[in-house]
């Protein structure tokens, strides 16, 4: 199963759920993107210091 996070800044993550025996097991972060008036990019560009 596959979840989507978004936030106020733009950015969006997507994972991918893992369950064993109906129970949660762990996240697995499968891309990000970042949303632009000229639409989404992949990959995020690095991170300004």
């Amino acid at each position: 199963m596959r979840f989507y996070t978004g936030s106020a800044t733009g950015t969006w993550h997507e994972y991918e759920a893992k369950f064993t025996s109906g129970a949660l097991q762990h996240l697995v972060p499968v891309a990000s993107a970042a949303y632009s008036p000229v639409g989404f990019i992949l990959p995020l560009p690095p991170a300004q210091p």
